[in-house]
Order: structure tokens, then C-alpha cells, then sequence
């Protein structure tokens, strides 16, 4: 059975804790799709707060921002070198055409850090929005086998625009303990190794 997501906006909560500045922009669900297609529904920011990718994707955000914060500084305190050392070889006889020539640097370096600072502004944008994204595209598949096990072919996210939903089609729990059990399979990776050695062992014997 295929699993269909119907709306596309994901952890709208999740992405206000590292800034609201993004529009989220929803797609309803269609009446007829809600009436043929049996609805399953989840709360990512639940799945996220159970599994720490919150606090992760908040760390990495805010360790992005720190690098840019400090290539910024690191740029305007050289402009301002710059500035320093025209303003010095000039000095204090310096012709009306010199002086417009210094003012003309001042005013090529402000613009060059105005243009830096957009930039970064726009990369916090699209690192906020790629670290939503990749935590999407994890959740995805584990919540397509939920709902397709359980006989959904739609799942939606629980939003404020969902006025409504039965808690027997909530698979919030169920994607939770799936991502959970992957994540301890991916940490414990000797775990199966270990148990076949001592298969082996007891034949042996």
C-alpha cells in the first residue's frame, strides 16, 4: 500500500526554537482523499523531542550561526584595518580628490559588509531549513511502514490547522519506538556478532 504525506510543512515548532522568521505554507488535505484513503496521523515535534533531534538540530544551528558571526567579524575588522591605513597614509594634508577617494573605499567596504551580512542571513535560512528537511526525510520512511502496517494510506501532521482527529489514528508512539529501536540497533552494532560467536561457542561444545 502506498503511503501518502498530504501536507508538506514539518516541524513547525521545531523550526520556531531556531527563529520564526520561515513561512510555513500548508496543503489541506482534499475532502475525497479524506473520505476514500484511511488517515493516520503524527506529531513531529513530539517524535523530535523524544529522540533529541530538537536539541541536535538547535545545536548545529547555533554552531552555523557562531562560524558565520565570527567570519563576519573577522571581515569587518579587516575593512576596518583597511580603513585605518588609508585614513594614516593620507594623513592630515590630504587633497579633496584624495579625500574623495578615501571616502569612496569607506563606502565600498560598508557595502561590502552589508552584502556579507544578507548572505549570512540568507544561509541561517536554508541551514535551518536543510536540518528540518534531513530529519523529515529520516522520519519518512519509518512513518510510511507505520501507516501502511496499520492499514493508512494518508498520513498528515497534527497542526493547528487540523481541527480534529481520533487518537486511534495517531502513530506518533508507534514511529517513535521504530526510529528508537533503529537508532539502539545503530549504536549496539557488535550486539549480533556477539550472539553469533556464542551460538557458535555452544556448538562447539
Amino acid at each position: 500500500m502506498k503511503v501518502q504525506f498530504v501536507v508538506i510543512p514539518v516541524l513547525a515548532t521545531l523550526a520556531c526554537t531556531i527563529g520564526c522568521d520561515q513561512t510555513v505554507h500548508t496543503v489541506a488535505a482534499s475532502p475525497e482523499m479524506s473520505e476514500e484513503g484511511k488517515v493516520a496521523v503524527i506529531d513531529l515535534d513530539r517524535v523530535a523531542r523524544a529522540l533529541g533531534r530538537d536539541e541536535v538540530i538547535n545545536q548545529r544551528y547555533q554552531q552555523s550561526v557562531t562560524r558565520m558571526a565570527e567570519q563576519l567579524q573577522g571581515l569587518q575588522s579587516n575593512l576596518i584595518t583597511q580603513i585605518t591605513a588609508e585614513q594614516e597614509k593620507l594623513g592630515e594634508e590630504a587633497t579633496d580628490e584624495e579625500k574623495q577617494g578615501l571616502n569612496q573605499f569607506i563606502r565600498t567596504a560598508d557595502r561590502k559588509l552589508k552584502e556579507a551580512r544578507v548572505r549570512a542571513r540568507n544561509q541561517e535560512v536554508r541551514i535551518r531549513a536543510d536540518l528540518v528537511s534531513d530529519f523529515r526525510e529520516e522520519v519518512q520512511p519509518v512513518a510510511r511502514r507505520a501507516a501502511a502496517k496499520r492499514g493508512f494510506s494518508v498520513v498528515m501532521l497534527n497542526q493547528a490547522n487540523l481541527l480534529y482527529f481520533d487518537t486511534a489514528v495517531d502513530i506518533t508512539d508507534a514511529v517513535i519506538d521504530d526510529l528508537q529501536s533503529v537508532t539502539q540497533a545503530k549504536q549496539s552494532p557488535t550486539t549480533g556478532a556477539a550472539k553469533s560467536d556464542k551460538n557458535e561457542s555452544k556448538t562447539s561444545d
